[in-house]
């Protein structure tokens, strides 16, 4: 690197690191919450390399790290952050995800492998996806995937074991990454069955193991870090998140709108206008997928009903995660039923959106709604929309159920502002509609006639704040 684009870079702070006890608090953030939901580093050997301040153990990307510590901002307490110094944790998230941003920008860092690992990472924020510098980092994690022939699966490369294994995590990783950023947006993901070839993940393709005693001293009270069973089931969790986003991508293809980053006709051609009978036989066939998948889910992530229990018998990441992965499937449901075609869509759709209520609402209940990830506000806010729906279709005690269960989203929601800034936005804004909106283009079922049946999707946009899809009226635009 040029020396003058050292100096730069050591003038803006961008060479800074946190103080040694908030990298640490971080690092266990990060070790129990965004590692399960992002596997794309070797954690054992990041804490090894970490801990070792005289090189021992090799060294780690200053990009990476940067991207590490921002991307645990979310779940670390707010008052570590307030000792260090910041005077809010979106203070705090700016600071360090500009520290990356600029490291990655000067071109301080050259291997591709690491890059990719990077803008995955700093993807996963406080920041709730869907602006552009989320696509930006989606579309150019995926072309530089593609470029090291990650999403191509090839046995014969002669890799090391621990090596194949983070490439499949990796991999995958894009993938859902992909899909949920485009279930989101309710647009079609990039990646497909023609360009994504990868065997779907087992639980060998993770490193289950306890930390050294020298990463421990690090993470005392890291309890995934010691714990090999809770390693073992937010594997198979994220495993199962895998599977859903198959499920995400044949429920987009009915429901999703066109992707302004698909280039090809053949990228789109499964949203073109269907015959209303052809249109209702892929719905049938969506449905049929996510049932398989909910009946066949491996005994960790089933439902439990009792999120209390389950924190109790379990632990909080782990009932955190399976209580997120169910919140995605109801949304999926809900979505899939938008059009209210068949007889039982209405009712499906209010039933998905009566579980998401009741997850979020438990996990609130319990002070936990501020360790989701991102798309669980999606979930929540699906929720709201269709409870918005409801009463303005229903009477009596119906009508009243509705107004109480977008109450207790809006609760929740309330909660998760200091950890989800944008979420204040989304707040006043489903206000606004429920006050004001007139119910049209929200959920209604299709006009009889035609032939030919264009699937009819709520009016909405992407808040480049907080990347959350909210109903629109001509009073309030979000900009």
């Amino acid at each position: 690197m040029p020396q003058e684009r050292h100096e730069s870079l050591l003038a803006s702070g961008a060479l800074a690191l946190p103080s040694n006890p908030l990298q640490n608090v971080l690092l266990q953030a990060f070790i129990e919450y965004v590692f399960p939901c992002t596997p794309v580093v070797d954690w054992q050997l990041m804490l090894d390399t970490v801990a070792d301040q005289q090189g021992g153990n090799g060294q780690i990307s200053l990009l990476l790290y940067h991207a590490v510590m921002a991307s645990a901002i979310q779940y670390v307490a707010l008052d570590h952050l307030l000792r260090a110094g910041y005077q809010t944790r979106q203070e705090a998230y700016v600071a360090m995800s500009r520290n990356a941003k600029l490291v990655y920008e000067s071109g301080y860092e050259t291997d591709n492998f690491v890059i990719l690992q990077s803008l995955l990472m700093m993807n996963h924020s406080s920041e709730a996806p869907g602006g552009g510098q989320e696509w930006y980092r989606i579309d150019k994690a995926i072309s530089i995937a593609q470029s090291l022939h990650l999403l191509q699966d090839q046995p014969d490369q002669a890799y090391s074991p621990d090596r194949l294994k983070l490439r499949r995590r990796i991999a995958w990783a894009c993938y859902v990454l992909d899909h949920l950023s485009s279930f989101q947006s309710r647009c079609m993901p990039l990646l497909r069955k023609e360009n994504f070839d990868i065997p779907e993940l087992i639980k060998k393709d993770f490193d289950l193991q306890r930390a050294s005693s020298i990463g421990r001293q690090l993470v005392p009270d890291c309890s995934f870090a010691c714990n090999v069973e809770i390693q073992r089931n937010t594997a198979i969790i994220y495993i199962s998140i895998c599977q859903l986003c198959e499920g995400i991508g044949h429920v987009l293809a009915i429901q999703g709108k066109r992707n302004p980053r698909l280039k090809t006709e053949t990228a789109m051609a499964d949203i073109e206008t269907k015959s209303r009978p052809e249109y209702l036989r892929r719905i049938c066939a969506a449905e049929d997928i996510l049932t398989l998948w909910k009946n066949t889910l491996p005994p960790e992530c089933r439902f439990r009903r009792g999120i209390r229990q389950d924190v109790s018998d379990s632990n909080a990441q782990i009932a955190v995660q399976r209580c997120h992965l169910h919140m995605l499937y109801y949304s999926i449901l809900a979505v899939l039923h938008q059009a209210h075609l068949c007889s039982s869509s209405e009712y499906d759709t209010k039933y998905a959106a009566s579980q998401i209520t009741q997850l979020a609402s438990e996990l609130h209940g319990l002070g936990l709604e501020c360790y989701l990830p991102a798309t669980g506000i999606t979930c929540i806010l699906i929720a709201m929309i269709v409870h918005i729906s409801s009463t303005k279709r229903a009477a009596g005690l119906e009508r009243h159920q509705a107004m109480k269960d977008f109450q207790s989203c809006q609760k929740v929601m309330m909660g998760l502002q200091e950890v989800h800034p944008g979420v204040a936005l989304v707040n006043m804004s489903t206000l606004r509609v429920l006050n004001r909106f007139t119910f049209d283009g929200i959920l209604t079922p299709p006009a009889e006639g035609p032939e030919t049946y264009t699937p009819h999707h709520s009016d909405g946009c992407l808040d480049p704040v907080g990347g959350i899809l909210i109903p629109q009226t001509d009073e309030y635009q979000v900009t």
